[in-house]
């Protein structure tokens, strides 16, 4: 007979502290085709063979700057040899290339690193985007010109105006230097040339992307709204976009029913606005306050569709996902139409993430874009530099309304959610016509998922109670947006593992667990679609098969993996399935190393997924036909987002496996998040063994603590007693006890030592029992 143990851990880490969860060491094969080195413009070589014949305007003979190429997998070591000897590393090119910057006698000592197999110049020829704009390179355009971080920006500049180049914007970073220009672009090749240049591109315009979105998000049930109705509204979230402006005296955004925002500036106590600031420096025209009708009054809308709240009108039918929410809005818009940005969208991003008094905003959602042909352009590149370097931050971006392309940029970025458009109301199944596909021009699929975008009613700035219908992706990346805020409301209140909200429980999610829990609600019943595909990515967010709450028959387990894997290290979770009703659904997610603009492969730290079944069937990540995983096939080598899903699941124990395959940049972080019809969450025990006949336990007192907890035991039979504690990965912090106890009754006390406050778990083993729980540190 069996009994739970209310501890309630949630199965993922009661079973990794159990058996799994550490990390563990593997040999990881290097890949196929490890000689090769890949570039964006196309160009590729075997270093076995040695660098190719280039045009002589695209080769220079002597240069500071070189790539080289390492015996993979990449381990942590090998970038830190390199940068003993004073090279700088500046990027990862795939395959295990880094760019380095070194001098002849520095380049002597790399020469004789036993796992640096050849070395060569960055030529200029690699250093020139393969673009469809830059084919004759005849003409002036706007181009982008990246420099090295710690290049002499004013030497660039003045060769630039030399050559007669029109300076539009600067721009710098702790990652690079940027300037935009117009110029002749037979000067393409003599910029190529310079020492401080990394990469050039061409620039593109930034283009805008033009009631029943609530239950479909939440249950794809009429009128369901049941994450509304558990309570979960965006209260206490902050959120943000970029846009066109807000009409700030709609009901949807206003203070009160009289009083509203009316100029910019910070309103950290106000309902809905806790700020509204200009997206650029270029001063009126740019960033006029408010929204304005010869932009369709785009921002009222898309903002509408995130966070408003009509309750001072009454209407609650057109409101926002993240109804409760609260907004920190940058106005790009002004007379002189579209939206103009700051030249490095770190500077954009920068500003709602520091927030206010208010607090930080976390989730971010940017309807627009530029069609660059599914390139990896320096925006996208920016968007994922600033998301490595603020994990907990989540970008939400429309993947274009130009079906005869492929994905925009900036959603053409690896860690941002790339939204696609299905339709609104009954038509929830269907894939919207004007959506852009993907997938980028390294093959990653785009985009990530669905949300409604055709049809979708919300906030019109023409008036101050007025709504209108809009269609386009700009439509469903808000959309997703208040999705994805929900899920870190969710997770914030502690409604996970118990299905209720406990603050105890609460966890603050990294911007990968919100995302592998959007990706993993996905619906991927979409007409004349099958998942994965360039259309409708993983399909149609509904939230409702993802969370849980009290009395579900799904469960839903989860790991947000801070600390990361290094090329060799793996982890191991174990789950019960107890039946084939509910489908197996597995969802690796990781916020990944910026990639090179100039590399071919835009993936730096390679993770990889694999799933075995009770009868030791293997399913690899992203190996799928007919709608589920299939047994066989090869890792994904390109995607940060790995899906495992069997339909009908065999009983048993489940083995999901994450392996760090390939982190020339790591660690790498990641999440992962399982759900199925799962054995109970919490700790099972034998209630008729003899262990109560020899040993009595009492849980840990008081919990949570501040200065320190008590464990008391009693033994009736002498016996080993071991106390350990554990991080909330299963890595093993400290042991309390370790050591042989006679007949007794026993206290030991544990003040936390020099570890920070936050969420941990002990573990109680005498002879075979074994106890688990959790303890909350507070400081």
């Amino acid at each position: 007979m069996m009994r739970r143990v209310v501890i309630a851990l949630g199965l993922i880490i009661a079973v990794a502290l159990a058996t799994n969860g550490m990390i563990r060491q593997y040999t990881p094969q290097p890949y196929a085709d490890a000689d090769w080195i890949y570039f964006e413009n196309g160009i590729q070589f075997n270093v076995r063979v040695g660098a190719p014949e280039l045009s002589a305007l695209l080769t220079v003979e002597e240069s500071d700057y070189y790539l080289v190429h390492c015996q993979g997998p990449m381990y942590p070591e090998y970038k830190a040899s390199i940068e003993a000897t004073g090279a700088q590393v500046y990027t990862y090119i795939a395959n295990y290339t880094y760019l380095v910057k070194m001098d002849d006698v520095v380049k002597y000592e790399i020469e004789q690193i036993d796992f640096v197999d050849w070395i060569g110049i960055y030529q200029p020829a690699y250093k020139i985007s393969g673009q469809s704009a830059f084919e004759n390179l005849q003409g002036i355009r706007e181009i982008t010109i990246v420099l090295y971080p710690d290049a002499q920006l004013d030497e660039v500049l003045i060769y630039l105006v030399g050559i007669g180049a029109k300076i539009t914007d600067t721009a710098e970073s702790t990652w690079d230097k940027l300037i935009t220009c117009e110029v002749d672009l037979s000067y393409v090749h003599d910029i190529a040339r310079l020492e401080q240049v990394q990469w050039i591109e061409p620039r593109h315009k930034i283009e805008l992307q033009n009631s029943n979105v609530q239950w479909i998000l939440q249950t794809c049930v009429t009128d369901n709204r049941r994450v509304w109705d558990m309570g979960i509204r965006g209260e206490e979230e902050l959120v943000s976009t970029c846009d066109t402006g807000i009409r700030t005296s709609h009901y949807c955004f206003r203070s009160t029913a009289s009083t509203w925002i009316t100029d910019f500036g910070d309103y950290p106590t106000d309902r809905k606005i806790i700020a509204y600031q200009p997206a650029n420096n270029y001063g009126p025209g740019y960033a006029d306050f408010g929204d304005e009708s010869w932009n369709q009054y785009h921002g009222t809308h898309t903002g509408g569709t995130i966070t408003g709240d009509d309750t001072l009108n009454g209407l609650e039918i057109r409101d926002g996902i993240a109804i409760k929410s609260r907004i920190y809005f940058l106005d790009g818009g002004g007379t002189n139409g579209a939206v103009y940005l700051y030249p490095n969208f770190i500077t954009l991003y920068n500003l709602p993430y520091t927030g206010n008094a208010a607090g930080s905003c976390k989730i971010m959602s940017n309807s627009w874009g530029s069609d660059a042909g599914g390139a990896y352009t320096a925006q996208a590149q920016q968007s994922d530099q600033f998301m490595w370097d603020h994990p907990d931050f989540l970008l939400f971006f429309s993947n274009g309304n130009l079906p005869s392309v492929v994905v925009i940029s900036p959603a053409s970025a690896k860690n941002v959610v790339s939204v696609g458009s299905c339709n609104n109301s009954y038509g929830w199944n269907q894939f919207s016509s004007f959506s852009t596909p993907g997938p980028t021009n390294d093959g990653r699929i785009k985009p990530t998922l669905l949300s409604p975008g055709a049809s979708v009613i919300s906030a019109s700035g023409g008036s101050d109670n007025g709504y209108a219908m809009g269609s386009g992706t700009s439509m469903s990346s808000p959309g997703a947006a208040g999705a994805g805020t929900l899920i870190r409301q969710y997770y914030r209140e502690g409604w996970w593992p118990t299905g209720s909200a406990n603050p105890s429980d609460s966890i603050i999610a990294s911007a990968a667990l919100i995302k592998a829990t959007l990706v993993i609600s996905c619906d991927p019943s979409i007409t004349s679609h099958t998942v994965p595909d360039y259309y409708i990515g993983w399909g149609r967010i509904d939230l409702d098969s993802a969370l849980y709450f009290a009395g579900d028959n799904r469960g839903l387990e989860v790991v947000d993996h801070t600390s990361g894997l290094s090329t060799g290290n793996y982890v191991e979770y174990t789950y019960n399935v107890l039946s084939s009703d509910v489908a197996f659904r597995a969802v690796l997610v990781w916020t990944d190393y910026p990639g090179s603009l100039g590399g071919g492969k835009k993936l730096v730290n390679d993770l990889h997924l694999t799933v075995t079944d009770p009868n030791t069937d293997e399913y690899k990540g992203n190996v799928w036909s007919g709608g589920e995983s299939q047994t066989g096939g090869s890792s994904d080598t390109l995607n940060v987002e790995e899906c495992v899903r069997v339909n009908t699941p065999a009983t048993g124990t489940w083995t999901v496996r994450v392996d760090g395959a390939n982190c020339p940049q790591g660690p790498q972080p990641f999440a992962l998040v399982v759900t199925a019809d799962l054995e109970g969450f919490g700790i099972y025990e034998d209630a008729t063994s003899d262990v109560d006949t020899k040993f009595g336990f009492s849980a840990p007192y008081p919990n949570p603590f501040k200065d320190k907890t008590c464990f008391s035991f009693t033994l009736n039979k002498p016996d080993h007693v071991r106390i350990s504690i554990y991080s909330v990965v299963g890595q093993r912090l400290q042991t309390i006890l370790d050591e042989r106890r006679d007949v007794g009754q026993y206290t030991v006390y544990w003040s936390g030592n020099a570890l920070p406050g936050g969420v941990y778990f002990y573990r109680v083993e005498v002879g075979t029992y074994c106890s688990t729980g959790k303890l909350v540190l507070q400081r």
